[in-house]
């Protein structure tokens, strides 16, 4: 989302179905499109691991839900 509050929103919501979820700025991350906020739950050791978790998301209505790198931060 390019909105901070709407992104934070969505993270709230997943909070409340059990999800643990939380939001990171796009522009601190390399090889992301600037100013996009972006609404996280989890990490993962594989990508298999990943996609089981977008699966389960998917089944709770999340269908836009998908595995992605996310590497450290940019200083």
């Amino acid at each position: 989302s390019r909105s901070e509050s709407v992104a934070y929103a969505k993270a709230t919501e997943l909070a409340n179905q059990g999800v643990a979820a939380g939001v990171l700025d796009s522009s601190h991350h390399p090889g992301w499109v600037p100013g996009d906020w972006v609404v996280f739950s989890g990490r993962y050791g594989t990508q298999n691991e990943a996609k089981t978790a977008v699966a389960a998301l998917a089944s709770k209505g999340h269908r836009s839900a998908h595995a992605k790198l996310v590497e450290r931060p940019s200083s």
